[in-house]
C-alpha cells in the first residue's frame, strides 16, 4: 500500500472518529440543556405555588374601634336623655335606631373589604394557573425543539461516521486492489527479461495496457510496465494471451528456452 493511500484512509477514519465523539458530544449536551431546564421550570413552579393575597387579611381593628365608638356614643344620648327626664323611650328608639343603622354599615364596609380580598386573591390564583400553563407548554415545546436538534445533530454526526468508515473500507479494498499481486503477476515480474529469441517469440503486447510501439521482428514487452499494473488491469492482460505467451512468461524448465532462470 502506498504513502498517499495509507494516509488517505487514515484521515477518513479520523474523520470517522471526530464525527462519532460529535454524536456522543450533542447526546451528552442534550441530557444537561434537559437537566438544565428542568430545574429551572422546578423552581419556577414553586414560586408559582405561593399566593401573596393569602397572606394578607382585612384589618379588624378599625372596625372593632368604630363599633365601640358607635355603642359609647348609644349608651351617653341614651343616658342623657334619661337624664332629661323627657321623651326617654322615644330618645332611646331613636338612639338604637341609629346605632343599628351605624353597626349595619359597619359590618357592610367590612364584608366589602373581606369580599373585594378573596377576589383579588381568587383573580392571583387563575393567572399564577395561567402562567403554570404557559410554563408548561413552553418547556414542552422547548424540550421537544431541543431533543429534536439535538437528535437532527446525532444522526448527522452519526451518518458522517458511518460514511466516513464505509469510504475507509472502500479505500482499503481499492488499495489492496491496487498493489497487491496475484501469484502468476509475481512470476512473471520476476523473470525480468528475456533474450533475443524468447522476445521474437513472445510477440508484441497491445499497447492498450501501456506498452510501447510494436517492435519488428521482436516484442515490446516491458516487465517494468507489467510490475506497475494493479491486479485487476494485470489479469485482463495475462487473460488476452495465448497459452504459448503465458507459458513463455511463467515457466521455468529445459523445455521452455526462452525465460532466463
Amino acid at each position: 500500500m502506498g504513502v498517499a493511500t495509507a494516509i488517505a484512509i487514515g484521515t477518513t477514519l479520523a474523520s470517522a472518529g471526530m464525527s462519532a465523539a460529535q454524536a456522543a458530544k450533542q447526546s451528552r449536551m442534550q441530557k444537561q440543556a434537559e437537566a438544565e431546564a428542568a430545574n429551572a421550570m422546578a423552581n419556577a413552579r414553586k414560586n408559582l405555588d405561593v399566593n401573596f393575597y393569602d397572606k394578607l387579611s382585612v384589618k379588624k381593628e378599625p372596625y372593632q374601634l368604630a363599633i365601640e365608638a358607635a355603642n359609647v356614643a348609644a349608651a351617653q344620648a341614651i343616658q342623657a336623655g334619661q337624664e332629661s327626664e323627657r321623651g326617654v323611650a322615644a330618645t332611646a328608639g331613636r338612639i338604637m335606631m341609629a346605632d343599628t343603622d351605624q353597626q349595619r354599615q359597619i359590618a357592610t364596609a367590612y364584608g366589602a373589604e373581606l369580599s373585594n380580598l378573596e377576589q383579588q386573591s381568587a383573580t392571583e390564583d387563575s393567572r399564577l394557573r395561567d402562567v403554570g400553563v404557559q410554563i408548561d407548554l413552553s418547556q414542552a415545546e422547548g424540550a421537544q425543539k431541543a431533543a429534536r436538534d439535538a437528535e437532527q445533530a446525532k444522526v448527522k454526526a452519526t451518518g458522517e461516521a458511518a460514511q466516513s468508515m464505509i469510504s475507509a473500507v472502500g479505500q482499503g479494498i481499492g488499495a489492496a486492489n491496487l498493489y497487491s499481486k496475484n501469484a502468476t503477476q509475481q512470476k512473471v515480474a520476476k523473470v525480468g527479461s528475456l533474450d533475443q529469441g524468447g522476445y521474437a517469440k513472445l510477440g508484441n503486447m497491445s499497447q492498450d495496457y501501456g506498452f510501447g510501439a510494436p517492435v519488428q521482428g521482436g516484442s515490446n514487452m516491458d516487465f517494468d510496465v507489467v510490475k506497475a499494473m494493479d491486479k485487476p488491469t494485470f489479469n485482463k492482460w495475462f487473460e488476452s494471451l495465448n497459452e504459448d505467451q503465458q507459458n513463455i512468461l511463467t515457466t521455468k524448465n529445459a523445455i521452455n528456452p526462452f525465460v532466463i532462470q
